[in-house]
């Protein structure tokens, strides 16, 4: 599996199915199927990743570390990211790491900061 950085075409199919989705977007590629998929949220106010696709918790753990990789090299220190109630897989990986911080809880889900690894 590697994770990339998606291309165009890509990020058009989950603008159809999300929205506005901003850069940098990065994609799981297995055996030249993409398995699973992390957008930034088109926010200015902060960084919020977002939305998350992916077929397992594997998948997710390496699609957040590749998102962390981009961001640790363009110099950002942390960012953000809600995750429902509902979803499982990426609440079990949230709550795991110490490097997410839970900072909210609503009806939706838990927003968490993450902070980029040194």
């Amino acid at each position: 599996m590697i994770v990339r950085l998606a291309e165009q075409d890509e990020i058009d199919v989950m603008q159809n199915i999300y929205g506005p989705i901003a850069f940098p977007c990065v994609v799981a590629e297995d055996d030249g199927e993409v398995v699973g998929f992390l957008g930034t949220n088109d926010d200015k106010s902060a960084i919020y990743a977002g939305p998350l696709e992916c077929n397992n918790i594997f998948t997710c753990s390496y699609l957040i570390q590749g998102y962390d990789n981009l961001m640790k090299a363009a110099g950002v220190t942390h960012w953000f990211n809600m995750v429902d109630h509902e979803n499982e897989k990426m609440m079990k990986i949230a709550k795991a790491s110490s490097q997410f911080e839970e900072i909210e809880y609503n009806d939706e889900g838990i927003w968490f900061k993450h902070k980029v690894a040194a």
